[in-house]
């Protein structure tokens, strides 16, 4: 079997079995990393992908992508999320260390998949259940570390800087994940010395990434830019590392650990209500861009991860994630930016890459006709419709009592309710004039039918806002008499839907 298709065919093994994988440089036949770095410091071991380890995914067709991209590319898998890996590094003494754990405690290998590393050591793979424990470097026990949440390990059947391939124990690869120990839950428990710039030589051999990272990890958490991270670890690492990384590999773990969000909780959660809002909006209006949606929902996907609303894009990566061409991800990039989805904020001509900001969409009250999605649906009170009347009645309402903007409005509202909403806050969100959502409020507020008009509104106004009635528009429409349809109205709305392409519900 040749190597690229046994790659391929082992990591979708992985992720069927829930554990996310990402490519990894390799070591060519020169002994020298993929990475083409004259003085590269984890030769073979180190992520391809631009956001590394956060890359990582179980999703079919992304892997396919990165493989056929690269397809010598090593397999890592990353741990964290219920998969626990005990790293046992040979030139570390670990194998030692291992032998005097398990004739003190018992065997840990026995029952679970292990891993032989080319270079002599062990992967042991465990189950945690509590999912809380985290990357740590020779904390278990000299030369062996601790891969959990943040982290990750080479799998078989990448090839080792030695040369020699990673491969599973025999008979082990199939074999369930054993809980961690209590010991081991126990030692990693234990107040771990924090590194100090007084203290030479903090970091050893193995450690160095671990350290560093979890150094920026708290620098980033407190708040600091990627720019002084880049700076202190730099410092950090001439002080505390034998011997010191390279530098660059010292500014990609800062630039890595820079991306992650640092911003208020309450900030964050207001840009992923924002982008979930936004996505609905895209359905509506991208239907016929195909891959304009799909690039944007991609974009969109790694915003929610780094949960903010500025993101370094290349596009061959664009490509990828989006499952369409290098020359299409440029071209619709460009309909993005033309359309007020994104806006280019700054070239990285370096990095081949640019800065782009997620923008609220232009023109949302341009009227396209097309089915809404919405990630709050209205709560069913009252009466209701059956079978295929409720079909029926939807078509009725976007059409010909609410339409569609109005209808959104309407959607904003009970996605806050028992909260109301003011005309302000509803006019900033859909990015109208205050004016245009006033005229909305009012269609809510005494919807109508031709001549009929409803008794009671499906929005009151309070002191606060507007909120919802807590009156479903079945029950809207039953008052107003026009829950039933007739012929000549059903004939017109099925050739209205047919002319957007929205398919008919059945009869039954």
């Amino acid at each position: 079997m040749k190597r690229s298709k046994r790659l391929i065919q082992d990591s979708l093994e992985y992720a069927r079995r829930g554990w996310p994988v990402l490519p990894v440089h390799f070591v060519n036949k020169r002994q020298q990393c993929s990475c083409n770095k004259k003085e590269c410091d984890r030769r073979g071991k180190h992520p391809r992908t631009r956001n590394g380890l956060n890359d990582a995914t179980t999703d079919r067709a992304t892997i396919l992508a990165w493989w056929r991209k690269w397809p010598l590319a090593n397999v890592g898998i990353a741990t964290g999320n219920g998969l626990f890996v005990v790293d046992v590094d040979v030139k570390s003494g670990g194998l030692d260390s291992l032998r005097k754990l398990e004739a003190k405690y018992g065997s840990l290998q026995d029952g679970t998949p292990v891993v032989e590393t080319g270079g002599g050591g062990l992967h042991i793979y465990l189950a945690d259940d509590t999912k809380s424990l985290r990357n740590s470097a020779s904390a278990i026990a000299p030369g062996i570390d601790a891969r959990g949440n943040s982290g990750y390990v080479v799998a078989p059947p990448s090839v080792h800087q030695s040369g020699n391939r990673y491969k599973w124990r025999t008979d082990t690869r199939t074999l369930p994940l054993k809980p961690v120990p209590d010991w081991i839950r126990a030692k990693l428990a234990e107040p771990q010395e924090t590194p100090h710039p007084s203290k030479s030589k903090s970091f050893s051999k193995g450690g160095r990434n671990v350290g560093l990272t979890a150094l920026a990890g708290s620098l980033r958490r407190q708040g600091v830019g990627a720019t002084q991270i880049s700076k202190l670890l730099i410092l950090a690492n001439s002080e505390l590392c034998e011997p010191p990384l390279p530098e660059s590999e010292v500014k990609t773990i800062a630039k890595s650990i820079g991306k992650k969000p640092a911003g208020k909780p309450r900030e964050r959660e207001e840009f992923l209500a924002f982008l979930d809002y936004a996505e609905s909006i895209a359905l509506a209006r991208l239907t016929d861009r195909l891959s304009a949606l799909a690039t944007l929902r991609a974009i969109y996907d790694k915003a929610r991860k780094l949960g903010k609303p500025m993101l370094a894009l290349n596009v061959r990566d664009v490509a990828i994630d989006s499952s369409i061409s290098t020359a299409l991800a440029s071209k619709t990039l460009k309909i993005l930016q033309r359309d007020g989805w994104i806006q280019l904020i700054e070239l990285d001509t370096g990095q081949k890459s640019a800065i782009y900001r997620i923008l609220s969409p232009r023109d949302i009250e341009k009227n396209t006709h097309k089915q809404q999605s919405f990630t709050t649906k209205p709560p069913k009170h009252g009466y209701e419709c059956s079978g295929s009347c409720r079909g029926f009645c939807r078509n009725l309402w976007r059409y010909e009592v609410l339409g569609r903007r109005t209808e959104m409005v309407f959607r904003l509202v009970l996605a806050e309710f028992p909260r109301a909403l003011t005309t302000a806050s509803i006019s900033e969100t859909m990015g109208v004039m205050p004016r245009a959502a006033r005229n909305h409020l009012q269609k809510l507020e005494s919807p109508s039918f031709g001549n009929l008009r409803a008794a009671r509104g499906l929005v009151c106004r309070t002191e606060g806002g507007y909120r919802w009635t807590e009156v479903s528009e079945c029950e809207i429409a039953k008052a107003l008499g026009v829950a039933g349809i007739e012929e000549s109205q059903r004939a017109r709305i099925k050739a209205e839907r047919a002319r957007y392409g929205v398919r008919m519900p059945k009869e039954g």
